[in-house]
């Protein structure tokens, strides 16, 4: 059976997986924020190769495992989808 939901025996919340790693909240699977993603802390990415693009008016961050760079891809729509380098490693 699928597992939807786990409170694991510290109080991690665990949404689709049964594996406790330490995260408070451990989710496996695509999430949606409705409003606004408030952050007190660090955002961290994981280096990852090129994702597809998104959806018309939607972006994605991430940083690219080809050359560690953090970039952005930001689809217009219509006039396309456009790909820029928000910081990069210079060695």
């Amino acid at each position: 059976s699928d597992v939807r939901c786990t409170i694991a025996n510290g109080g991690n919340v665990l949404i689709g997986t049964t594996t406790d790693d330490g995260y408070k909240l451990d989710v496996n699977g695509t999430q949606r924020v409705q409003d606004v993603l408030e952050l007190e802390d660090v955002l961290t990415l994981n280096a990852i190769s090129t994702p597809d693009d998104p959806a018309a008016g939607k972006s994605s961050i991430y940083m690219d495992s080809a050359d560690g760079a953090i970039k952005v891809k930001i689809n217009f729509g219509e006039e396309g989808v456009v790909t820029r380098t928000i910081a990069s490693y210079d060695g």
